[in-house]
Formats: C-alpha cells, sequence, structure tokens
C-alpha cells in the first residue's frame, strides 16, 4: 500500500529487521541515495533510539518504527523547533482521528494518552552554517503492542479496545506528516 501523498512515503525502503531506522536512513544520505520524504519502514528495529540515549522497545509487527528524511532549508537553525512542533501535531492529529481524543504532547518529543506513553519522535538535524540540511524525523508508536516492560507504557489498542490496521494506520501517519511539514 503507498500512502496518498506527493513525497512522504515515494521512496520507500521496507526493512524486515534493522538496527535503528533513523541509522539506516542517514546511510542513505550518506550514499546520496535518498530524496526528500524517503521513508523507512521496518518490522522490527533492535536498537532504536530515543532521546538523551534512551532505547526504543517495540514488539516486532505491532508498531510503527519509522524514519522519514526531510530537506527543510527554509528553517533557520534557530527555528529548528518549529519541525519539532509540526511532527509531533501531526502524530497527534492521527491519535485523535483514532478516537484518542485524550492524547497529548508532552514537550519536545514524547506521546502520551494520560499517564502513559504511546510513543515518541527523535529528529536528527544536518545543520549547514545557518539552515537545516537535513532531518532524519524518527517516529515510535505502540499501535498494537498490548503488553510492555515499563508499567507506563500503553498503545493505541490499549485504549481503543481493539487492534488497528498498522499498514492504514502507517500510511495515515505519512499524509498527516506531510500536510503538517508542508502548510
Amino acid at each position: 500500500m503507498m500512502p496518498s501523498t506527493l513525497f512522504l512515503g515515494q521512496q520507500l525502503y521496507y526493512l524486515p529487521v534493522c538496527e535503528s531506522t533513523n541509522s539506516e536512513a542517514q546511510q542513505l544520505l550518506i550514499k546520496n541515495e535518498a530524496t526528500e520524504g524517503c521513508t523507512i519502514i521496518t518490522h522490527e528495529q533492535t536498537n532504536g533510539r530515543g532521546q538523551r540515549g534512551n532505547i526504543w522497545q517495540a514488539q516486532p509487527g505491532q508498531n510503527i518504527t519509522l524514519s522519514v528524511i526531510l530537506s527543510p532549508t527554509f528553517l533557520a537553525v534557530r527555528q529548528q523547533f518549529n519541525l519539532n512542533m509540526a511532527v509531533s501535531l501531526a502524530v497527534l492529529d492521527l491519535l485523535q482521528e483514532q478516537g484518542l481524543q485524550q492524547a497529548q504532547v508532552k514537550w519536545p518529543n514524547d506521546l502520551y494518552f494520560e499517564d502513559k506513553k504511546l510513543g515518541g519522535i527523535l529528529i536528527e538535524n544536518t545543520i549547514n552554517s545557518h539552515s537545516l540540511q537535513h532531518s532524519i524525523v524518527g517516529i515510535g508508536l505502540n499501535v498494537n503492542q498490548r503488553f510492555f516492560s515499563y508499567p507506563t507504557a500503553t498503545s493505541m489498542a490499549n485504549v481503543c479496545g481493539m487492534p488497528l490496521d498498522l499498514e492504514k494506520v502507517t500510511m495515515r501517519l505519512l499524509e498527516l506528516l506531510e500536510k503538517g511539514t508542508c502548510s
């Protein structure tokens, strides 16, 4: 399935297993093999990263683990938090569309439902002298996982009381990200 987008996800890499989708995206940039909107999705991320060296744990095939490459060269370095806000609000829109009206962003990068974590965002920027050159937007979102080793974590399925179509939710996320980062 392909998203209904102009550029996000149009160059799509699906990896059954990888250490980190952000690391894979970085390698594609280094090799000059990625266009803007390039999206890396994995079924299983073995060494997912969060902010400040934290790790992201997700059961294989149950959650969204992806990275998107953007080229927000129009953003000055001092405006890089604007990208973070646009991405966070796009993910929040997705959660609310799926019936999680009480979902919220815990700034700068966490997604919560009530007092339980639903997901996180890790944005890694390449900066030239005055603006952002590339941004790798990593998103981990608990969709269908039911049990967690941390009591402060939950999933969309736990909140909604039923499993969701992971592929459809992922494609809708890409659509909302494109809308949110291009408007």
